[in-house]
């Protein structure tokens, strides 16, 4: 009887022997190798020119919008100026201070409205870009990104 019980037992001891395994299995190391590949790819000189690209558009778009947040300073404080107490005598000609303002805003920003739009499609399409030729790098066998990678895959994988 003793025999029966150790069969009985066996398949349980060989299950816990195996659950160690099953837990490696789980983490997968085998995509270390992918991970580092992508490292290197990202850093790529095309990514660092499209990443270089956006940071200038959006440098361009960030102008754009600091002219428009100063014209509005700009009318906020003529308007200040008209309805505070301590404002000049002379209402009318604040008066036409601040319309005058106000139209020079709504110009500036009507003729910052296409460039603004052009910018902000240009960040996207960079962006769309971006992340496309890291997916395409994330599916291209170890070997292509092997021989694009310009830092040795050791180094990328030792972090």
């Amino acid at each position: 009887m003793t025999g029966m019980k150790f069969y009985r037992a066996l398949p349980l001891a060989l299950a816990l022997i195996a659950l160690p395994a099953w837990a490696q299995f789980d983490v997968n190391p085998d995509h270390f190798d992918q991970q580092a590949a992508a490292i290197a790819t990202a850093s790529s000189p095309q990514a660092i020119n499209m990443q270089q690209q956006i940071a200038a558009e959006q440098a361009r778009l960030n102008g754009y919008r600091k002219q428009i947040a100063d014209k509005a300073t700009e009318v906020e404080e003529a308007m200040q100026m008209l309805t505070s107490p301590a404002g000049s005598a002379d209402e009318a000609g604040e008066s036409i201070a601040l319309a005058a303002q106000q139209k020079q805003l709504e110009q500036l920003k009507n003729s910052l409205a296409g460039p603004m739009m052009e910018s902000e499609q240009r960040i996207a399409r960079l962006q769309k870009g971006q992340s496309a030729a890291i997916v395409a790098n994330a599916k291209a066998p170890n070997s292509v990104h092997k021989l694009h990678s310009h830092k040795p895959l050791m180094v990328a994988a030792s972090r």
